[in-house]
């Protein structure tokens, strides 16, 4: 019943010592949002459930168009 998106990354922030704020959830449906409700930096994928859209902080391209690799490049985590 516990068992959700946030609660497996806020595990992992626990385990690898990261905070809260240094995260970043990728998604494109609404079983992404208590990810995108924990994470500092929620980036919606170009194809998403609209619902998402009050909750994301960037909105990025599709996956066929390497959207996850465009937005790292863009928020300079790579």
């Amino acid at each position: 019943r516990e068992a959700s998106k946030a609660n497996g990354l806020m595990r992992l922030c626990e385990y690898y010592g990261i905070a809260p704020e240094q995260t970043v959830a990728f998604g494109d449906s609404m079983n992404d949002l208590s990810m995108f409700e924990f994470a500092e930096n929620a980036v919606l994928m170009g194809k998403h459930d609209k619902g998402l859209e009050p909750y994301a902080t960037f909105v990025t391209k599709t996956v066929e168009e390497d959207g996850v690799a465009w937005a790292m490049k863009e928020l300079g985590i790579i």
